[in-house]
């Protein structure tokens, strides 16, 4: 795995780790009265997000196994 590639998949876990980190704070703070409203911000912001790092980190996956297999 060439070093770029290693770091790009390094920094989308991480990123990918830390939108899911934030939306269970989020949710575990909500009280009652602000629940619906962390919901909402979770839908509309996070949850967007963490599907662009998903596929981002999955591109950069087949990038990398598409850059290791060898051809025969």
């Amino acid at each position: 795995m060439n070093k770029e590639t290693e770091t790009n998949i390094t920094i989308l876990e991480e990123r990918l780790e830390g939108i899911q980190n934030a939306i269970a704070v989020s949710r575990s703070n909500a009280t009652h009265a602000t629940n619906a409203t962390i919901e909402m911000a979770i839908e509309v912001l996070a949850l967007p997000e963490l599907a662009k790092v998903e596929e981002e980190l999955v591109v950069a996956r087949l990038a990398h196994a598409k850059d290791t297999c060898l051809v025969i």
